[in-house]
């Protein structure tokens, strides 16, 4: 790295403020801070060898900085900048102190939720809402070019921002399709797709992988098994209904047999569309 880089280095740094520590992991910390009176997420990595030598994991978040920098919407976590010393890489983006986690348990417990307890129209009404969003988010995403694979839709990568809407974040995993698909594996074991976990040279994916990954962040039964959303099991109810027969297609083994995220989309916008007075 040259003088000036790292001049502009300590130039970046000097202007932050408030640099609390808000997680840590195995590769580096995330802090809250305050850049010109705003308040941001940094994520800071530490790199064990040069960036020539860099390891899957180091390999993983250089990546994940490339996606994020062409990647602008309002449901997916919002790039601000980044830079590099020889021995740390910095990514600063939109702060987001919640996660899909811990809205399912503030759910839990505003809803009184039970298990073997029938969910009610309100939980419903709000687990489709934040089905709805994370919809959008994919199809952003997918319908880049060429388009990008999150490939690890996991609650705690879903993420909620001060003004409510949700966003998809951590882009570790994600990758830009190539005309090969994909044939690697990625992405946490509950929630990826039989194609992704069965992948081998001659076993292609794509990006109907994610739709599936979609679905298993909620119940469809009345247990709810850690942190799932639910949506009610017997319902007269035609939106309910529609949410349910989408949700079924999703998780079809047979990725072509999945609707997309345009088809997906253009079905949710159906269901907002029924007046189900039953659930009114």
């Amino acid at each position: 790295m040259s003088a000036n880089e790292n001049n502009i280095d300590n130039e970046l740094k000097a202007q932050l403020t408030e640099t609390n520590k808000i997680g840590s992991g195995q590769f580096g910390s995330v802090y809250r801070v305050t850049k010109d009176h705003s308040k941001y997420a940094l994520k800071e990595i530490q790199l064990t060898v040069t960036k020539e030598q860099l390891n899957e994991n180091e390999k993983k978040y250089l990546r994940e900085l490339s996606i994020m920098k062409e990647l602008k919407n309002s449901h997916v976590v919002g790039y601000v900048m980044s830079w590099t010393t020889p021995t740390v890489i910095y990514i600063m983006m939109e702060l987001c102190e919640c996660d899909l986690n811990v809205l399912i348990e503030s759910m839990t417990a505003i809803f009184k939720c039970a298990d073997n307890v029938e969910p009610n129209h309100f939980e419903y009404f709000v687990s489709y809402h934040i089905f709805h969003e994370i919809a959008q988010g994919v199809h952003y995403i997918h319908t880049q070019t060429p388009p990008v694979m999150h490939r690890d839709l996991t609650p705690p990568n879903i993420l909620m921002a001060s003004d409510g809407s949700l966003k998809l974040g951590d882009f570790g995993l994600a990758k830009v399709r190539d005309k090969r698909s994909m044939t690697n594996t990625g992405g946490n074991e509950t929630y990826i797709a039989p194609e992704v976990s069965e992948s081998t040279s001659n076993h292609h994916y794509n990006e109907l992988c994610d739709m599936y990954s979609l679905v298993w962040r909620y119940q469809m039964k009345v247990t709810r098994k850690g942190s799932q959303l639910r949506i009610p099991n017997e319902s007269d109810s035609q939106r309910i209904t529609g949410l349910r027969n989408i949700m079924n297609k999703l998780i079809h083994r047979k990725p072509n047999s999945r609707p997309d995220s345009v088809e997906l989309l253009k079905m949710l916008s159906k269901i907002d569309k029924i007046d189900d007075k039953k659930i009114e």
